[in-house]
């Protein structure tokens, strides 16, 4: 799987053992490793080098052995020295390039191979030029010299020890002075990349660090989903999750493993690979009351809000038109809007399910939760219990009365019914639109669209949920965002707004399953398939 100029990428959410299968993969591997844990600190224990080259070997011996054993990835032993290791390494690079130059000068009486030593000193490819180089095409302003035989680091004209960098250049340093001391033919085994990193710094380095040693190989656990999509030839392994035997070890991992990254569809690609198996795909930003519900609702399968109906359908048809690439299963969820039941078919073939009711309003402000949440805040107010199914009967009630009356102010009815009106006329002259054989077919100029407004029966049933204090109808059905219907039901239920309100909502969904197997009936058949 791991090959030169082929970089593998291991991704995954946090706690699917990405670590430890890094973790695995040294205690499996070859001598000629190098393996950076994710564990491992950006301080050094002085400004000045102690390694001595005894001691170099010495700590190399102790590595190999703390390396694969299970504790390294977690515990970090020899993590300062470890750091001392990659500037001695680097150092001792750069004398050794400079003093084979110069021997080859002083011995050598041949004008060609001497001149050809010459050229190699002035040619700015000795391991600290290489460095310096790879800084700055990282947007890392800092350099490094050579100075009272010591690395040191200048900046503004400054010259100063390593040791005293920032926390992210010290990272930057350390990854590059592994890589570009290293023997050819090394396998990098890197945790966590972006550790005390930018992600503008941490994308560029990579790329150039693994450009750098095509005579090398590179296997990299990371959290940036930008990193394998921005270097060309990589491969995924897609950590979905980690199972441990009872004594802490582990047993398995469950990955897929995608080789074409560039087959994939543009845009989705950090959904796959920041997914679990199941992806739901929902309208809305990600600041939007979808992606909390549905996180609650649907533990296992990861939510992506898409912004409109139209980037659902065209996320959910990307993945499933690439199954051969991955074993992503994508699902959309989309408001329902009115919508006909041959509308609402023709999508559930797609994979995509408009919900039962207008929009996510309705799970928030279903009777159950509403319930729920009126029990909590009677707990909150009164000790007794007889006393607390008082207050929660009053919270209902009041509940009740200030929805329906804020759903009767002046020009509400009108204002609900002439949207979600609009929205079902916008759908049915959409659906005579001629297609375009039907255009090609005929030669008259005239397009014939005729529609009916669907504002006076809208306006008449919103008027008679109110006389009927059908709340419920008029939360499912209708636009009741655009309204104060719902901030009433909030103030009723003594919160200072809707966002408080909503936000019990949810921790109560989260801790009640009872109250969440309601819901999921009400999602249904979604609710059906994506558990299933």
């Amino acid at each position: 799987m791991v090959a030169s100029g082929h970089p593998v990428f291991i991704v995954g959410r946090n706690g699917t053992g990405k670590s430890a299968l890094m973790n695995w993969l040294r205690q499996k591997s070859q001598a000629n490793v190098v393996y950076l844990p994710g564990s491992r600190t950006a301080l050094f224990d002085g400004e000045s080098l102690s390694l001595t080259p005894q001691s170099r070997r010495d700590l190399t011996d102790n590595l190999a052995y703390w390396d694969i054993k299970t504790e390294s990835r977690w515990t970090n032993n020899f993590g300062n020295r470890r750091n001392e290791k990659a500037i001695h390494d680097l150092t001792a690079a750069e004398h050794q390039y400079k003093n084979d130059c110069a021997n080859t000068i002083a011995v050598n009486s041949d004008p060609v191979i001497t001149a050809a030593a010459i050229a190699k000193l002035q040619s700015r490819e000795s391991p600290l030029d290489k460095v310096n180089q790879l800084l700055e095409q990282a947007n890392i302003s800092v350099q490094m010299l050579i100075a009272d035989d010591e690395l040191k680091a200048v900046s503004g004209g400054n010259i100063f020890s390593y040791a005293r960098m920032s926390d992210g250049e010290r990272i930057a340093l350390i990854l590059i002075a592994e890589v570009i001391s290293a023997k050819p033919g090394v396998i990098f085994l890197i945790d966590e990349p972006e550790l005390h990193l930018h992600r503008l710094i941490v994308i560029p380095l990579i790329a150039t660090l693994i450009k750098s040693r095509p005579d090398c190989e590179f296997v990299i656990s990371t959290h940036e989903l930008d990193l394998p999509t921005s270097i060309a030839k990589s491969r995924v392994c897609i950590v979905r999750s980690v199972t441990w035997q009872s004594d802490g070890e582990k047993a398995h991992w469950d990955f897929d493993i995608v080789d074409q990254m560039d087959d994939l569809p543009e845009g989705l690609v950090t959904d796959i690979l920041g997914s679990r198996r199941r992806v739901l795909f929902t309208e809305g930003a990600a600041s939007s009351l979808d992606v909390p519900m549905y996180s609650v609702l649907f533990p296992k399968v990861s939510i992506r809000p898409k912004g409109s109906c139209k980037e659902v359908q065209h996320a959910v048809f990307g993945i499933h038109s690439t199954t051969g690439l991955h074993r992503t299963e994508a699902f959309g969820l989309i408001d329902n809007d009115g919508m006909t039941e041959q509308t609402i078919s023709e999508f559930q073939a797609e994979n995509i399910y408009p919900l039962p009711f207008f929009s996510v309003e309705s799970l928030y402000y279903d009777a159950d939760v509403l319930a729920a949440v009126a029990k909590r805040q009677a707990s909150t107010h009164e000790a007794d219990e007889e006393k607390q199914a008082e207050l929660v009967a009053g919270f209902l009630a009041d509940v009740l009365a200030q929805g329906i009356d804020a759903a009767a102010k002046q020009g509400t009815a009108e204002h609900l019914a002439g949207r979600l009106a609009e929205r079902q006329v916008r759908d049915a002259l959409l659906a005579q639109m001629p297609k375009r054989e039907e255009l090609i077919a005929t030669i008259s100029p005239t397009i014939q669209i005729v529609g009916q407004s669907a504002y006076p029966a809208e306006l008449a049933r919103f008027q008679e949920m109110i006389a009927a204090r059908d709340l419920q109808g008029i939360i499912a059905r209708y636009p009741v965002r655009h309204s104060q219907i719902l901030g009433a039901i909030a103030k009723a239920l003594k919160f200072q707004g809707r966002a408080d309100y909503e936000t019990a909502a949810v921790a109560r969904i989260s801790s009640d399953e009872a109250l969440r197997e309601k819901l999921l009936l009400k999602l249904a058949p979604l609710s059906t398939v994506i558990n299933g």
